[in-house]
């Protein structure tokens, strides 16, 4: 139909090294030979190859270098490259640089509970809609991840029956992604690693350094046990002072936290416990 635009419903692969990007099929519908070499695929707004006709729901073409790493959407036009229908259906096409591995910018939520399999959602540079797409958990192993879209891939939590704190690294199937030292763009707080815990029972407190403070004088304690978790807020986890008080603590590990002991001006001996929930229980 004439009238109609080349409308492109998939595109295979759906991804490629944006320097040496592959040949790709399209399919869809009201694909037309035009004499001149006037079909032609279109890569977002700017990037453009000519187009080979295969049939009325079919067509090739070789994907144009892209300057860096990124994602478009596909057109067909059967007008040329200059004609441009941005209301066409089109799909997703992935540049990645294969030289670089996946690096993870976010992970949500940062804590789960033992044995959840709570979905994940990692935002991460350069991924791309490979078939071997997974999360790496360290020595929890792997699990599959699904692309949802430039920047997002998702997957399952590992199991494991002990409360730890594990880096969390996306592949595309082969070769780990590393943490990223800098911000986010938008500078909002990150979490580049997942914690693990029994979120059903308050974290034991089992030794704390130093034990002894100078009356009158603070201290910062260095809480020892296990099943501690990097609060979703700051003020979640805790440190109690028996009726001394109570402090936020600062989350090193699954095994360490740390927080600041109140100030006494008399002598005495306290119990210390945590809370992951802001006091409601210890």
């Amino acid at each position: 139909d004439p009238s109609q635009p080349a409308g492109v419903t998939s595109v295979s692969p759906a991804y490629g090294d944006y320097a040496e990007p592959p040949t790709v099929t399209l399919r869809g519908y009201n694909f037309a030979p035009t004499p001149g070499g006037e079909m032609c695929c279109q890569f977002g707004e700017r990037l453009t190859a000519v187009a080979r006709f295969v049939s009325a729901t079919e067509a090739t073409c070789v994907a144009p270098r892209a300057a860096a790493a990124g994602s478009a959407q596909v057109r067909l036009s059967t007008a040329g490259c200059d004609a441009r229908q941005p209301d066409a259906s089109s799909a997703l096409f992935t540049f990645f640089d294969r030289r670089t591995s996946p690096t993870v910018l976010d992970v949500e939520p940062p804590v789960v509970a033992l044995g959840s399999r709570e979905l994940l959602k990692v935002r991460v540079k350069n991924a791309a809609p490979t078939p071997g797409l997974s999360c790496q958990f360290e020595s929890l192993g792997s699990s599959p991840a699904f692309f949802r879209g430039v920047g997002l891939v998702e997957c399952v939590a590992p199991v494991t029956d002990v409360s730890r704190t594990v880096s969390v690294s996306v592949s595309r199937g082969g070769g780990l992604s590393l943490p990223e030292a800098e911000d986010m763009e938008d500078g909002s707080e990150t979490h580049r690693t997942l914690t693990l815990v029994d979120l059903k029972s308050a974290p034991p407190a089992q030794e704390c350094a130093p034990r002894v403070a100078p009356l009158g004088q603070g201290a910062l304690v260095s809480v020892l046990g296990h099943n501690f978790a990097q609060p979703r807020s700051a003020d979640m986890l805790l440190c109690k002072f028996g009726e001394a008080g109570t402090s936020v603590a600062i989350f090193v590990r699954t095994t360490v936290v740390r927080c600041e002991a109140p100030r006494s001006v008399e002598a005495r001996t306290v119990p210390v416990s945590v809370s992951l929930d802001g006091g409601k229980s210890w």
